[in-house]
């Protein structure tokens, strides 16, 4: 099934790309922020899953980031994608260095309330997370980013706008 669903990020890679220039830019955007994927591959969700079906979650992201890339390729200056696939793997990579305390597993107990029946981080509260302190946690749950990991994002976005001088 890999390479239907690589063909599906394809797609919907160039699909996303044509909803920027031809939505958002030609109705008069004048500052548009496009975030590519993270690499899912490195998710709780894939922890001792199959080196095969890693490199097909890795082939499916790279398709869509690849296509996203290449449809917004034309460099309108009105548009600053950031590249959240690269610093999410370097932040796992060395996740002590960016202050994770963990980048494995999920800061909420998907087990909790009983039942968790969408397995989700959608439900979790500070009655539900595992035990100690998980605020340095990457994964809400098994693909969901935390609080903190949305906070370094944002933090990348607000990086990227100063530099490009659009505050």
């Amino acid at each position: 099934l890999a390479p239907t669903y690589v063909d599906a990020m394809t797609l919907a890679g160039t699909q996303l790309a044509a909803l920027v220039n031809d939505q958002i830019l030609a109705r008069g955007a004048q500052r548009v922020v496009v975030l590519n994927l993270p690499d899912a591959s490195l998710s709780p969700s894939m922890q001792g899953r199959s080196a095969a079906t890693r490199a097909a979650i890795v082939a499916m992201v790279q398709a869509f980031n690849n296509s996203l890339a290449a449809g917004l390729a034309n460099r309108d200056p009105r548009v600053l994608q950031l590249d959240v696939y690269a610093r999410f793997n370097t932040w796992a990579a060395h996740p002590a260095d960016y202050g994770f305390s963990s980048f494995t597993q999920a800061a909420c107990d998907l087990t909790k309330p009983v039942p968790n029946l969408l397995g989700s981080s959608i439900t979790c509260s500070t009655a539900t997370t595992v035990p100690g302190d998980v605020s340095r946690y990457a994964f809400a749950d098994n693909v969901h980013p935390t609080p903190y990991t949305n906070a370094l994002i944002a933090d990348l976005v607000l990086d990227a706008l100063g530099q490009r001088g659009w505050r």
